[in-house]
């Protein structure tokens, strides 16, 4: 067999060549190291004392770590609810995505194994915002994932308290616990009435109409001031509402723009 020869500059090209393939294998392997470093562990309060995972009674697997790619075990189907002891945690540009959930003694659930119907389970301490029925009648159900109906919501109100909420394993609320398991589905943003724990400042001129909560016309702003407000809320097409009134006098807040000064009368 005849044997190709290779010419000292092109051993020289090929060499540049394979030390650059290197180079970019070891930064890849570098990026790789630094997003999963990424991650911490955390076991602040924040996530100990107020969150817990509805399984579902589903077989999940659980791991001694939550890095761990080998299985240690499964989830037990004789209960439902877990309480968290600590997440995976990504502080990183305060997105804090959680990757995994610590069941207590290390034994990891992760959120990538977790089935359509488990349920991240917040409590609603702080959370400053109720149910807007609009005296509506809604389905109630026993369980978070509003598979088991029980009453129907009574029509005579239409604000009540959250204690608690659901979320999907892409972060997406699904229910609202509006106390002892009574959970309620989570439709659009108008089921929320949001309360400011501060007053918020709009400049608003004359002939600005004015809506109920339903965004029904209800009239229009007599005069160009300053108002403020300390309640939100969104209408079916997520479009925010500020309240400047009474319960007849919200706008939208398009139709405002943002004062940093609070208007004092003389």
């Amino acid at each position: 067999m005849t044997k190709v020869s290779v010419s000292p500059f092109r051993k020289f090209i090929l060499w540049l060549l394979g030390c650059g393939l290197l180079l970019i294998s070891l930064l890849a392997t570098g990026s790789q190291v630094q997003a999963a470093s990424d991650y911490t562990i955390s076991r602040d309060a924040l996530y100990i004392d107020q969150v817990q995972v509805d399984s579902a009674k589903q077989t999940i697997p659980l791991y001694n770590s939550p890095t761990s790619t080998t299985s240690a075990g499964q989830l037990s189907t004789a209960y439902s609810r877990w309480q968290v002891t600590g997440v995976y945690v990504r502080p990183l540009n305060n997105d804090f995505t959680i990757a995994a959930y610590d069941l207590g003694n290390n034994q990891w659930l992760k959120l990538s194994d977790v089935p359509n119907a488990t349920r991240i389970i917040h409590n609603a301490n702080g959370y400053w915002a109720d149910f807007f029925s609009n005296n509506t009648a809604y389905q109630l159900f026993s369980d978070p994932q509003t598979t088991q109906a029980t009453d129907l919501l009574s029509p005579a109100y239409n604000v009540w308290k959250i204690v608690g909420y659901a979320a999907n394993k892409t972060n997406q609320i699904t229910a609202y616990n509006l106390g002892a398991n009574n959970w309620v589905k989570y439709k659009d943003p108008s089921q929320l009435m949001t309360f400011l724990n501060y007053t918020a400042y709009y400049t608003i001129d004359a002939g600005v109409t004015t809506y109920d909560v339903n965004s029904n016309p209800t009239g229009t702003i007599q005069l160009s001031t300053i108002y403020g407000s300390t309640e939100i809320h969104y209408d079916k097409n997520n479009q925010q509402m500020v309240r400047v009134g009474t319960e007849q006098q919200w706008v939208y807040l398009k139709d405002t723009r943002h004062s940093n000064y609070p208007y004092q009368p003389y």
